[in-house]
């Protein structure tokens, strides 16, 4: 949906900046959705440009709504800036030097570091009013919101209802890290073995050295024909363990790590009962949060570009239908 209208701005003439959305005094532009398409593709090479267009033109219109909302409740984002700059400093230090992590930011795709303290914000906005909505954090007016924790039957339906709470069946996932090298980075051997040596200290953690590869692949069993080594480890290791890959292919380096492993098992209801509430209350959580998005967007004044055919009535179908449309 939308697609070629995202994919297709600056292909006539690149100094025009095609407005694809407007809500409240919030304008949203086909560069800016395309920026958030490069930063998916980025992120996951078998993401088509036809996937990403319409993923980051959902991304971008919940951004507006987040921001809104978090507007309404009365906050101000300049208190976001002292939480940005700590997350970019503690990023900085991730990556062994300020250089490292901007390059590492101009490949994920953002043209300048504001770009990247804007993203950030983003998630700050989206965070804080999750937060407040859900009633897991203060706002600054109310304290916290009051959301009712599931009664004693709803737990007990819950049980008997979902097979994945009374029984859970084995589980195997491991994962190929590839580090190859690149002059605007550290080399490959020095950054795989920083990735191996604080694995098997425990100081890094497996989303942690997910992120650190160059391109990571996942598979859920042991291929036909591995060779001994290879087989031995992964029929043995425990998620989180890692070795090292011969590699024939010059400048990579690869590594080979164990994400999950889990027997089958069977739970009583006794044994289920604090998971059942958890995922009962994070779901009540979520039904507020997609209650106030919900709220923001019948709420509030929007225009859609004629070229993005069928997004209001798939918005009108997420969020809830306008009485009356407006036009603009």
């Amino acid at each position: 949906m939308g697609s070629s209208a995202v994919c297709a701005q600056g292909s006539d003439d690149s100094s025009v900046d095609q407005i694809l959305v407007i809500i409240n005094d919030q304008i949203l532009t086909g560069s800016m959705v395309e920026d958030i398409a490069v930063r998916i593709m980025n992120s996951n090479a078998d993401v088509t440009i036809e996937e990403a267009g319409p993923e980051a033109l959902n991304i971008a219109i919940r951004r507006i709504l987040y921001r809104e909302s978090f507007l309404r409740l009365g906050l101000d984002e300049s208190m976001l800036d002292p939480q940005v700059e700590a997350r970019i400093q503690a990023l900085i230090l991730e990556d062994g030097s300020r250089q490292r992590f901007l390059d590492k930011v101009k490949r994920d795709g953002y043209h300048s570091i504001e770009d990247f303290q804007k993203a950030l914000r983003h998630q700050f906005i989206e965070g804080t009013v999750a937060g407040i909505v859900s009633g897991t954090i203060p706002s600054p007016n109310d304290g916290k919101r009051a959301i009712s924790d599931p009664s004693p039957a709803q737990i007990r339906a819950a049980y008997q209802d979902n097979e994945i709470y009374r029984q859970r069946p084995a589980e195997f996932e491991w994962a190929a890290l590839k580090f190859l090298n690149d002059p605007a980075t550290a080399p490959a051997a020095d950054r795989a073995a920083e990735t191996l040596s604080r694995l098997g200290k425990h100081t890094m953690s497996i989303p942690e050295a997910l992120a650190k590869a160059d391109s990571v692949s996942l598979f859920t069993e042991i291929r036909a024909g591995a060779k001994e080594n290879l087989k031995n480890f992964l029929e043995t290791a425990a998620p989180g363990d890692c070795m090292e890959l011969t590699n024939s292919v010059s400048g990579v380096l690869q590594l080979v790590l164990v994400t999950k492993r889990s027997p089958s098992r069977e739970f009583s209801f006794q044994e289920a009962q604090l998971l059942i509430l958890n995922d009962l209350r994070m779901e009540a959580q979520n039904s507020s949060v997609r209650a106030e998005l919900s709220a923001m967007y019948l709420s509030s004044y929007s225009w859609f570009s004629p070229e993005l055919r069928g997004l209001r009535e798939n918005l009108d179908g997420v969020f809830g239908e306008k009485p009356d449309q407006e036009s603009f």
